[in-house]
């Protein structure tokens, strides 16, 4: 089994590791959307200034690295975090979903079984 999560007990107990996940995840993204809103807000007024150290800043501030300016790509993959939180924890209870429906056919097959 993996590391990132680690989960161990009931199938309901580990859905609801996944829920709780993805409600950490769903607030989360809230959260980092509500700072990133504010980010470019600041942003937009260029706080840094228009002098010399103000304009250096401005040019490393908003360079263009792997054709995304850097400012930008911080707080998308700060909103990605989110997104991705949101993923594992979908995934963690569609594995107990299906975890227990094969249990259940798997059940049901081997009690059918005439001897």
């Amino acid at each position: 089994m993996g590391s990132f999560i680690r989960i161990d007990g009931d199938p309901n107990e580990i859905r609801g590791t996944g829920a709780k996940l993805r409600a950490l995840a769903e607030a989360f993204s809230g959260d980092v959307q509500g700072i990133a809103g504010q980010i470019r807000t600041a942003d937009s007024a260029k706080p840094w200034g228009s002098d010399k150290f103000g304009q250096e800043f401005d040019a490393q501030y908003n360079k263009v690295d792997n054709g995304q300016v850097i400012s930008e790509a911080v707080k998308d993959r700060m909103t990605d975090a989110g997104e991705l939180g949101l993923t594992a924890g979908n995934r963690v209870v569609r594995a107990m979903d299906g975890y227990q429906l094969a249990d259940h056919d798997g059940e049901r097959d081997i009690n059918s079984v005439q001897i």
